[in-house]
């Protein structure tokens, strides 16, 4: 993505879930902008994503998590508990600069094969009901949720 193409449409007056980018700019705690903006000024790390649909995964035998345990079995499994569809696995690349480089998600995290500094971070599901859709083309409603929950600890 552009950078400077992000519009943040938070507006808490109109939507109660939503967060108010003030209060989040003045607490310096503005995350979602910071993952969108490049250094120094940001982090960047949500600027460019690979997807790698659920077929791909299995095939190639990746798992998202260093450890295991998020397989494309793995997560299809977990999915289909709440009636849902695992579809993809999002990467995030962890370059210098980035959060991903400095919080050591190659630590945690298993990457897109080989000597690649890509690493999974996301999972990519639809509801099956409202989302007929099927090929490895996003089309339609679908939901993404982290593996991943990254910690700030003060020294």
């Amino acid at each position: 993505m552009d950078s400077a193409s992000i519009v943040d449409v938070s507006d808490p007056a109109t939507d109660a879930d939503a967060c108010d980018p003030a209060v989040l700019t003045a607490a310096a705690s503005d995350f979602g902008q910071a993952m969108l903006t490049v250094a120094p000024d940001g982090y960047g790390d949500f600027l460019t994503m690979g997807l790698i649909d659920v077929t791909a995964l299995g095939t190639l035998g990746l798992d998202l998590a260093a450890a295991g345990g998020y397989t494309a079995d793995d997560m299809i499994a977990t999915w289909t508990e709440y009636d849902l569809e695992f579809t993809h696995a999002g990467y995030v690349e962890s370059n210098e600069g980035t959060l991903s480089a400095d919080s050591g998600l190659d630590t945690v995290a298993g990457n897109a094969g080989g000597n690649s500094n890509w690493y999974g971070y996301w999972q990519l599901f639809k509801n099956p009901a409202d989302n007929t859709h099927t090929g490895v083309d996003l089309d339609g409603a679908y939901g993404g949720q982290a593996v991943w929950v990254i910690q700030f600890t003060s020294q």
